[in-house]
C-alpha cells in the first residue's frame, strides 16, 4: 500500500537560518555552547515531525477487504507524537477506532496506524485531529458508522503549568449509526474504554 505524497518545497536554508536566528535572539551563541549544528539538527527533525503536511489518505482506503463481518470492529491504543500548531511542543498519547462495517467491507489494521501517522506528522490540534481521521474513516471505507477516541497529554500544558501534572485530554468523534445518541454509541464506546490502559 501507498500513500500519496504531495510535492512540497522546502527551502532547507532559510528554515536552518530561522532557527539560528531564533536562538541568537536567545543571547545563545551557538559555537561557544557547542550548539553550531543545533540548526541543521532541528530542520532535520521537523523534516520528519512534519512528515504528515507531505502526505494524503487519498489511496489509503483502496482496494478493501471483502468479509461477512456485521459487527462493530475495533482497534485500540495505536500511539501517536504530534506537535501542537500553537507552540510546536509535543502532544502524544494513543488513538482508538471502534466502526460499522457497510457489507461487510474492511481494512487491514495497518491502514489505521498509516492514517494516523498522515494526520498526527503536522502542526495540529488534537480536537481536528479527531475529527480528520474519523471522516477520512468514514469516506474511505465508507462505513456505516466511526467513533474514534483520542487520548493525549500535552506538553504545552505540563512544561507551563506544574499543576497540570500527568494530566489527559480526551477527545470523541462519532458518525453515522455510531453517533452520540445511536443505540450503538454507548456499545462502542465501552469497548473502546475496556482494558484502554494495559
Amino acid at each position: 500500500m501507498k500513500v500519496v505524497t504531495e510535492e512540497r518545497q522546502v527551502d532547507v536554508q532559510a528554515a536552518t537560518d530561522g532557527i539560528r536566528q531564533f536562538l541568537n535572539a536567545w543571547g545563545i551563541d551557538l559555537e561557544k555552547t557547542g550548539m553550531a549544528d543545533t540548526p541543521m539538527r532541528v530542520v532535520e527533525a521537523y523534516g520528519e515531525f512534519f512528515s504528515g503536511l507531505n502526505r494524503t489518505d487519498e489511496d489509503l482506503w483502496k482496494n478493501p477487504i471483502q468479509t461477512d463481518t456485521t459487527g462493530i470492529v475495533a482497534l485500540r491504543n495505536l500511539e501517536y507524537y504530534s506537535l501542537c500548531e500553537h507552540h510546536l511542543l509535543p502532544f502524544f498519547g494513543t488513538v482508538s477506532i471502534a466502526y460499522l462495517p457497510k457489507n461487510g467491507k474492511i481494512a487491514g489494521f495497518g491502514r489505521f496506524a498509516d492514517a494516523v501517522a498522515v494526520y498526527a506528522r503536522r502542526p495540529q490540534l488534537q480536537e481536528r485531529m479527531t475529527e480528520e481521521l474519523c471522516r477520512s474513516i468514514e469516506k474511505g471505507l465508507d462505513t456505516a458508522g466511526v467513533l474514534v477516541m483520542v487520548r493525549g497529554r500535552h506538553l504545552c500544558l505540563s512544561m507551563r503549568n506544574p499543576l497540570a501534572g500527568k494530566s489527559e485530554i480526551m477527545t470523541v468523534a462519532a458518525r453515522g449509526a455510531l453517533e452520540a445518541g445511536s443505540s450503538l454509541y454507548e456499545r462502542a464506546l465501552k469497548l473502546l474504554e475496556e482494558h484502554g490502559d494495559e
